[in-house]
C-alpha cells in the first residue's frame, strides 16, 4: 500500500513538473512569435513610408540630382529649409533603418532591393562630407546608423555573391 502511495505521489510530482516545463516552453514560443510579429509590423510601417510618393521623390532627387564638392558647397546649394528638410527626411529614414538593423529588429533580407541600392547611393554621396556635417550638427554620432546600414548591406551583398558562385 505504501508503495502504491509513493508511486502515485511520484507520478503526480512528475506530471506537475512536466506541465510547468511545457507551460514555460509554450510561453517562450508565444513571446518569440509576438516579437516576430511586432518586428514585422514595425518593418511594414517603415516600408509603407518608403512607398510614399513624396518620400520617393525626395530620395530620388537627392540621389540623382544633388551634387556637391564639399560641405560648404552642400550648405550653399541645399541649406534652405525646403531642400534641407528633404535631406533630413531621407537621412532620418535611413538612420532609423540602421537602428532597427543594429538592434536586430529587422534583417537586411527584408529590405527591398531597390531600397538597398538607394541606401548605397545615399551613403556614398554623403560619406565624404559626413564628418563635417557631424561637427555642424554638434552630434558626432549623427551618421553612425546610416554607415552601419551601409556596411551591413555591403556584407550581405558579398555573402549573396559568394552563395551564387557556389
Amino acid at each position: 500500500m505504501a508503495d502504491a502511495i509513493s508511486i502515485i505521489q511520484l507520478t503526480a510530482t512528475i506530471l506537475g513538473m512536466g506541465s510547468i516545463i511545457i507551460g514555460v516552453i509554450f510561453s517562450l514560443l508565444a513571446i518569440r512569435n509576438n516579437n516576430k510579429s511586432r518586428n514585422m509590423s514595425l518593418f511594414l510601417q517603415y516600408h509603407s513610408r518608403a512607398g510614399n510618393t513624396a518620400f520617393l521623390s525626395d530620395m530620388l532627387e537627392i540621389n540623382s540630382e544633388w551634387n556637391w564638392t564639399d560641405v560648404e558647397d552642400f550648405w550653399k546649394k541645399y541649406g534652405s529649409a525646403s531642400a534641407f528638410s528633404k535631406f533630413i527626411s531621407v537621412g532620418s529614414y535611413y538612420d532609423s533603418m540602421g537602428m532597427l538593423l543594429k538592434t536586430k529588429n529587422i534583417s537586411v533580407e527584408y529590405i527591398p532591393e531597390l531600397m538597398l541600392v538607394a541606401i548605397i547611393q545615399f551613403w556614398e554621396k554623403v560619406e565624404p562630407i559626413h564628418k563635417e556635417m557631424t561637427v555642424a550638427f554638434r552630434r558626432t554620432e549623427s551618421f553612425e546608423n546610416i554607415k552601419f546600414l551601409y556596411d551591413e548591406i555591403q556584407k550581405h551583398d558579398l555573402v549573396t555573391k559568394q552563395e551564387k558562385l557556389n
